[in-house]
């Protein structure tokens, strides 16, 4: 864990946004969570098999040893100079087959079928409600466990992993009806009482987390709060109707950062995110003037060195002072391309970016040493055998 963050020292990067679970799987020793040990599974689905069965003999490992990977990642964190923040996939209660090995053994979405979502026409989806105190519940408490047990300096609720968390379920459609005097599933599915009223939920999801953080910092005698960061949708119109009121939020100060993930729809990972500026007026309207920060993600995960520069100084230049990178594996960056992180660990170097481009924007190259020795090894020689 510590060679994985280690390559950070020194770089640009302030902060590391770290999972620390999904639904109630934790990714630490939790007290009442589940742990992704698995004990007595031997059948992992079809998709990463071989690496899903070492993460959970990793799990049983560590757990057996009493060492928890989340501490270590958070105390190498802070020794490097960077914040950790703990990020939670808010929708990660039940998988489809070829995932459904995160649905080992008494999972909270098997014991409580009665807080499943529930479609338009009536039907049960797979999916737990945050409709229902019960799940949000669960939610606060995994997070609030995490800020009691590590030094955390902030949270973050992934909703990019995967909305919907509010459908047409009970508790919403009754208050709506009670409200109202309609019921909204005979409504277009975007009109605007409809979907201002079902973001309600979201936003008391919000309050609740803000609450919970705020009394975990009181208990502490901390200095500063717990931020709590969110990884939101592409603009206005969509994040209200996966009913997140970001404005909301923002005015009530529910939400520290706000991390625009694609400019593509749907949450769309795989376009070149931002290349248009005019994208996140809505976002820069909102936290401008606030204590709420923006760090729009940059995608898709890989780019090249050069196309980091340019769309870093256009985002730079419209007054964008954060940037976030979503499943950056700074490992795989490295080995694939030496020159994409020799870029991306040093993209807070604006005036080097300006020079870069004023100088006819030549090729990007990474600082590099060819070993020749290694201990008595002459590395020339070929291996025998």
């Amino acid at each position: 864990v510590r060679r994985h963050l280690e390559p950070y020292r020194d770089s640009d990067v302030a902060r590391l946004y770290w999972e620390c679970g999904m639904g109630d799987i934790a990714y630490y020793l939790s007290k009442f969570a589940r742990v992704p040990t698995y004990d007595n599974l031997t059948a992992f689905g079809p998709m990463d098999t071989h690496n899903y069965r070492l993460g959970a003999e990793s799990w049983r490992s560590l757990r057996d040893k009493n060492i928890d990977p989340f501490g270590v990642a958070c105390d190498h964190a802070h020794e490097l100079g960077i914040e950790f923040h703990a990020s939670y996939r808010v929708a990660g209660f039940h998988f489809p087959p070829m995932h459904d090995h995160f649905d080992y053994g008494p999972s909270f979405y098997k014991l409580h079928p009665e807080l499943r979502g529930m479609a338009r026409d009536g039907g049960r989806t797979p999916r737990l409600s945050y409709a229902y105190p019960e799940v949000r519940r669960l939610a606060v408490s995994l997070l609030t466990e995490v800020a009691e047990t590590f030094p955390v300096d902030g949270v973050c609720l992934l909703y990019n992993r995967r909305p919907p968390l509010v459908e047409y379920d009970l508790p919403v459609v009754e208050g709506f009806r009670a409200e109202y005097g309609e019921d909204p599933r005979e409504l277009d599915e975007h009109d605007p009482r409809w979907l201002g009223y079902r973001a309600g939920t979201l936003t008391q999801f919000m309050r609740e987390v803000r609450h919970a953080m705020d009394r975990v910092a009181e208990r502490q005698g901390r200095d500063r709060r717990i931020e709590v960061s969110a990884i939101v949708a592409s603009d206005e119109q969509e994040n209200l109707y996966f009913a997140m009121d970001l404005g909301a939020w923002v005015e009530e100060g529910l939400v520290d950062t706000l991390i625009p993930y694609s400019s593509e729809s749907d949450m769309g990972g795989n376009g070149r995110s931002w290349t248009d500026v005019r994208d996140l007026a809505y976002f820069m309207g909102i936290t401008q003037g606030t204590s709420c920060r923006l760090a729009p993600n940059i995608m898709p995960r890989q780019t090249t060195s050069d196309d980091y520069r340019r769309r870093a100084l256009s985002l730079y230049e419209a007054g964008i002072e954060d940037l976030f990178f979503w499943d950056c594996d700074i490992l795989q960056a490295r080995l694939e391309d030496l020159a994409r992180w020799h870029t991306l660990c040093r993209l807070g170097h604006r005036e080097e970016l300006e020079s870069w481009r004023s100088s006819g924007e030549p090729a990007v190259s990474a600082d590099t040493m060819h070993f020749r020795k290694l201990g008595d090894w002459d590395l020339s020689y070929v291996t025998p055998g």
